[in-house]
């Protein structure tokens, strides 16, 4: 098991509440490229709220969303051991 955590840039995350499907759906999102495990577990989150996300930016590093994130462009979900 394994906990997953919500990034934005410092400058974005008071826009960003609450923290639900239905909130963050129209937001930009950075996601993991389509067919990684964590990708999949993201999509179903927003699936079991009846929400197709389409992100603005698939990439397939960790390092890669989080620069992408940090300049401001869009949210993200990843893996608590990739921002400890």
């Amino acid at each position: 098991d394994e906990e997953f955590v919500f990034i934005a840039s410092l400058d974005q995350q008071d826009g960003f509440q609450p923290l639900t499907p239905a909130a963050l759906h129209a937001q930009p999102f950075i996601a993991f490229e389509s067919g990684s495990g964590t990708r999949a577990l993201i999509d179903g989150w927003f699936a079991a709220e009846g929400r197709i996300l389409t992100p603005v930016m698939q990439l397939g590093s960790i390092e890669a969303i989080k620069r992408m994130v940090r300049a401001g462009l869009g949210y993200s979900i990843v893996p608590r051991m990739a921002v400890d």
